[in-house]
């Protein structure tokens, strides 16, 4: 929820307020914020037409809705004037850049961080002189000024720490700013112009640069040809570029200096194949200057951080989830005093300022040093946020992509992971096209938006090898610790679940029992409720953001628990075409590992528009409808029994349309013990008299004293059925196209049921 900051609480009454979302005008630049209407969402908000704008409440509930990334305020017509400044703050620790604290100090006015977490926008009141330019100011910093303009500015509510709460008049200011970089720079920046990324901006540095002269040969050759990364690291990149920054820095080499030999030699390879490598080029220095500055603070901050978790304040011990190998967890949780008590049977000795040496209990000594790792604000799972460290000082659990969205030279993303987009179409969807364009489409707006689809995929067939499994590991891959694929129903339904908190993506692998009440309420909690409800072990129980996309596979027939829930479920028709085939497979496998993962990650931001789709309008399969037929129960199983069987329960002897109530042969004693003795458990329940009244109100069954029928010379109480005809066409109304078992009777039998 955006939290409406009080500097801006008199306009919260004024329709001037849109939503907003990312959206990428084309593949080769960045996205942009978009604006669209709160009150009609599909169609897009203008900056010039107020018609299109509402109030900041309904903003904010169509904003909590999802499908957007933020809110923003029109200026048009107001006294809103902002400044805009771009690439001017350090997502990691939060500091400015000197020309816009200076910015900030003269402005005296509110200010906050803007969505990117990398610029600030400083918003005060504007007289009516029209200002609206974008200057460049130095390095990468861009300088935006609007008053009085046809403009939007997105508004977060992330205070910028110390500006007032109040807005103050920045005209004469705006004007000063506008003038001031008028003289420094000789035009306006393009304001279509894609931004650069920092990463991208950084100059070759040749090896003979003097600021290189003091590292060893060993260590140029590493850097530069990658010369040792195999034999002294054993392959492990990420050891090797963290011992090469490490050297640099104790050589006294610049951050600069080493940043250049990051994004252009050897050695940086696996800071560019990141699929964030901003975020990694800040990160690999920042951990290395903290290992050369304190090896052993390093060490114990690598495994160890202090946080509320819970609702009491913890040191949390990181390591491999003993259930899920490769995937990092909080693996253990102390107080101060007990982790104190752990740690201080060892020593730690270290160099004081003197000179001399200290020894110190290493258990108090971590506790009580001012640099330990912590995070005030406990620990978030927020894949819309790229940051690792947000809201001031809260981890962001969120770790990025596993491959970086990247598109092969020469030709599209889709066309280099074409092998995958084949099986999909022609094995996952048995070729029907737009079966495709939906799976295609929800796995976009999943990659793209990283969010809850609340729709479920599910995918069977009887034969196993077909590839469905083959399919969702390898949509799992991109997404690297954010997804898992589980067989255990325990990982799935059960107590200990921290696991599933920062996922995007989870794969229930023959892990579900579709007849079970316990993993059926289970799974539709993960599909719809916005709130998981964690138990760790060891702390408390807490409630998290539910992010997950769930896929169910299985080769049982009935799998799914589709009944009343069937809008939440895609289930295309899986062919069996390839099963087994494991050339086919092989070569599948092969390209993805030779640069298909990035091709597909760049197919699904890039390539496929979702702007207009609408993920709940789910195509409704045969696979699905079978899953549906399965899942029935109650009175709508007793018609399609009956639709099936040509024949109504408890038939009267003389009219094949009617139940007979209570029935005059013990061997066939009528429908209300057919009902009350019913094995359907929802029937039993039901009891008669309420299944009655639902067959006539739903299926338009006569029941009551108009049903009486005549038996001999008396009259007896029946229950009288519509046409066999009519009552198959209410049923495909209401479940679509039926294979009846026996088609060819249109009137009903008179045969016992």
């Amino acid at each position: 929820m955006i939290s409406l900051p009080d500097a801006l609480a008199e306009y919260a009454a004024q329709k001037r307020w849109v939503v907003w979302r990312y959206v990428r005008t084309a593949p080769d630049k960045k996205p942009t914020k978009v604006p669209y209407q709160p009150e009609h969402p599909r169609r897009k908000a203008k900056n010039n037409d107020p018609s299109t704008w509402s109030d900041f409440a309904c903003a904010s509930s169509a904003c909590d809705a999802g499908g957007f990334d933020g809110v923003g305020v029109c200026i048009r017509g107001s006294d809103i004037a902002a400044f805009d400044v771009d690439d001017c703050r350090n997502a990691g620790n939060g500091l400015l850049h000197p020309w816009a604290e200076r910015l900030v100090e003269r402005a005296n006015t509110y200010a906050e961080i803007t969505p990117s977490k990398t610029g600030i926008r400083i918003i005060g009141r504007g007289n009516g002189v029209k200002i609206h330019r974008q200057q460049k100011v130095i390095d990468d910093i861009k300088c935006e000024s609007y008053c009085v303009a046809e403009r939007y500015i997105t508004v977060t509510g992330d205070a910028m720490p110390g500006t007032p709460t109040v807005l103050a008049d920045i005209s004469e200011l705006m004007a000063e700013v506008v003038a001031e970089l008028d003289a420094t720079t000789t035009a306006d920046v393009d304001t279509d112009a894609p931004r650069e990324q920092h990463s991208e901006a950084v100059a070759n540095l040749e090896p003979s640069d003097p600021r290189l002269a003091n590292l060893g040969a060993d260590w140029m050759a590493l850097g530069l040809e990658g010369k040792g990364i195999a034999e002294k690291y054993g392959g492990d990149r990420s050891n090797a570029v963290f011992a090469f920054v490490c050297e640099c820095l104790r050589t006294g080499i610049a951050e600069d200096a080493i940043a250049s030999c990051l994004m252009h030699w050897k050695i940086g390879e696996h800071v560019r194949d990141q699929a964030n490598v901003r975020r990694a080029l800040n990160r690999v220095p920042w951990r290395a200057r903290q290992a050369v500055e304190d090896s052993k603070l390093f060490e114990m901050n690598e495994r160890y951080c202090v946080l509320p978790i819970g609702g009491k304040t913890r040191v949390a011990t990181w390591g491999d989830d003993p259930d899920f190998p490769g995937h990092q967890n909080i693996v253990m949780v102390a107080s101060l005093a007990d982790f104190k008590a752990l740690h201080d049977k060892y020593r730690h000795s270290y160099q004081k300022e003197d000179g001399t040496t200290a020894e110190v209990r290493l258990g108090a000594w971590w506790v009580g040093h001012r640099n330990r790792r912590q995070y005030d604000g406990g620990m978030r799972f927020m894949p819309s946020r790229d940051e690792e460290i947000v809201n001031g000082n809260t981890l962001n659990l969120w770790l990025g992509f596993s491959v970086a969205a990247r598109k092969p030279e020469g030709k599209s993303g889709k066309a280099g992971c074409q092998l995958l987009l084949d099986h999909g179409l022609k094995i996952i969807c048995s070729g029907d096209e737009q079966h495709f364009d939906y799976l295609m489409k929800r796995e976009a707006l999943i990659a793209q938006r990283r969010l809850r689809s609340e729709i479920a995929l599910g995918l069977r067939t009887e034969e196993e090898g077909t590839g469905k499994g083959f399919w969702c590991r390898a949509m799992n891959y991109l997404y690297g610790v954010h997804a898992m694929q589980v067989q255990n129903p325990e990982h799935v339904v059960g107590k200990h679940n921290p696991h599933l908190e920062k996922l995007l993506r989870l794969t229930a692998d023959e892990a579900l029992f579709a007849q079970s009440p316990i993993h059926r309420n289970a799974l539709y909690n993960l599909i719809t409720e916005p709130r998981l409800t964690i138990e760790p072990k060891f702390v408390n129980v807490y409630t998290a953001d539910n992010h997950l996309n769930v896929d169910v596979i299985s080769n049982a027939e009935h799998f799914l628990p589709v009944s009343g829930f069937a809008r939440r479920f895609f289930v295309p028709t899986v062919s069996s075409d390839r099963a087994n085939d494991h050339e086919y497979f092989r070569k599948i496998m092969h390209q993805l590992h030779e640069g298909g993962y990035e091709a597909l990650l760049y197919h699904l931001l890039n390539e496929i528009d979702v702007r207009d789709f609408n993920v709940r309008d789910v195509p409704k399969t045969a696979a699905l409808v079978e899953q549906i037929a399965y899942s029935r129960k109650g009175v709508d199983l007793l018609v399609e029994i009956a639709c099936n069987e040509g024949r109504v329960p408890c038939v009267h002897n003389q009219y094949a349309h009617v139940s007979v109530i209570t029935g005059r042969d013990p061997r066939y004693p009528g429908f209300d013990h057919f009902i009350e003795h019913h094995r359907d458990r929802e029937l039993a329940r039901m009891g008669s008299l309420m299944v009655k009244r639902r067959l006539a109100k739903d299926w338009g069954c006569i029941t009551g004293r108009t049903a009486r029928v005549r038996e001999g010379g008396e009259r007896v109480s029946g229950l009288i059925w519509p046409d066999l005809a009519d009552l198959r066409a209410k049923f495909v109304v209401k479940y679509g196209p039926q294979q009846w078992q026996h088609p060819e009777e249109v009137v009903w039998g008179k045969d016992q049921f």
